[in-house]
C-alpha cells in the first residue's frame, strides 16, 4: 500500500510533498469499508515533523506508527503519514478509523488562528482528494464531531469556511447558481437526495451541484 493518491492530489495542486517513507511496527491493515469521510485534526507539534509524530505514536502510545494519513504544515507543505485506505488511529468513535482519512494541521488552533497559506494549502489538498475519491464535502468533519469531549481541530479553526472553500475550488463559485436548478431536479429525479438541507453550513445549491457532478461522471 502506498500514498500515491495523496501525492497525486498534492502535486496536482502544486503543493510541496515530503514522504518520510515511514516504517510501521506492525503491518497496516487495509480497511474493508469505503473511505467516505475526511476528519480534520490539529496538533501540538508546531515546528515538528510527521516523522516526530510517528516516533511519538510508536514509543509513547504503543501504536504501529502515526495515526494520521497526512499533515499540512504551517508553510503549506504536505507530509505523508499512513497510506490512504489503511485503517487509521485518529478517531476511534463510531468506527471512523475504518472509513475516514485523518488530516492533521500543524498548530494548536485553540490558541492561534490558522494562516492563509496553510488554510489554502489544506483546501487545495482536500479538494484534490475529493476529486479523486468522490468523497462528498458534507463528510468533511472535525474530530470533535465524533469525540465530543475534544475541541479538535480547535475552537479557532475555521472548519465551516474550509468546507465552503473546498466546494468553491471544486466547482468554481460562478458555476453554483447556474447549475443549482438543474442539479436539484436531477438529484430529485434519481432519488439520490430528497433535497433537504444538510446539518452543516454547506448550502442546498452547493450540495446538490456537488452530488450532481459526481453522479454524472
Amino acid at each position: 500500500m502506498s500514498n500515491n493518491l495523496i501525492k497525486k492530489a498534492a502535486y496536482d495542486a502544486g503543493l510541496k510533498v515530503i514522504d518520510y517513507e515511514l516504517d510501521f511496527v506492525n503491518p497496516l491493515k487495509k480497511s474493508n469499508l469505503k473511505i467516505d469521510h475526511i476528519i480534520i485534526h490539529h496538533d501540538i507539534w508546531e515546528g515538528g515533523t510527521m516523522q516526530q509524530i510517528h516516533d511519538d505514536h510508536i514509543h509513547h502510545r504503543g501504536w504501529s506508527g502515526v495515526g494520521y494519513h497526512v499533515r499540512v504544515r504551517t508553510d503549506g507543505t504536505v507530509e505523508l503519514g499512513r497510506p490512504f485506505g489503511c485503517i487509521g488511529a485518529h478517531c476511534k468513535e463510531e468506527s471512523m478509523n475504518h472509513r475516514s482519512a485523518g488530516i492533521v494541521f500543524e498548530g494548536n488552533f485553540d490558541t492561534k488562528h490558522i494562516s492563509e497559506k496553510q488554510f489554502e494549502a489544506g483546501v487545495k489538498l482536500i479538494a484534490g482528494i475529493l476529486r479523486i475519491t468522490g468523497i462528498n464535502p458534507k463528510n468533511i468533519k472535525g474530530h470533535r464531531d465524533y469525540a465530543h469531549y475534544k475541541t479538535c481541530p480547535g475552537g479557532l479553526f475555521p472548519l465551516d469556511s474550509l468546507i465552503k472553500r473546498v466546494i468553491e475550488v471544486i466547482l468554481g463559485t460562478e458555476e453554483v447558481s447556474a447549475f443549482a436548478k438543474e442539479a436539484y431536479l436531477y438529484v430529485k429525479s434519481k432519488g439520490i437526495s430528497d433535497g433537504s438541507r444538510p446539518k452543516d453550513t454547506v448550502t442546498r445549491e452547493e450540495l446538490w451541484t456537488m452530488i450532481y457532478r459526481m453522479a454524472k461522471q
